[in-house]
């Protein structure tokens, strides 16, 4: 689950340019509202895991 929020939270930027494209948002709007909040909560699951061992249940499983 924790996986899926970080991909989810990642893909935020994704989704505001296929907004722009289609016409559903402007990019500006989508990143204040959506975009911001979303990086703050990837950068607050950061802080949360970086001390962790790198095992699977850890989001950041990556080498140092």
């Amino acid at each position: 689950m924790l996986r899926l929020l970080t991909f989810t939270l990642a893909s935020l930027s994704f989704a505001a340019l296929l907004g722009q494209f289609y016409g559903l948002w402007q990019m500006q709007s989508f990143a204040l509202w959506a975009m911001l909040p979303g990086t703050l909560g990837l950068i607050a699951l950061w802080a949360r895991y970086r001390a962790q061992p790198r095992t699977l249940s850890n989001p950041a499983t990556g080498r140092r």
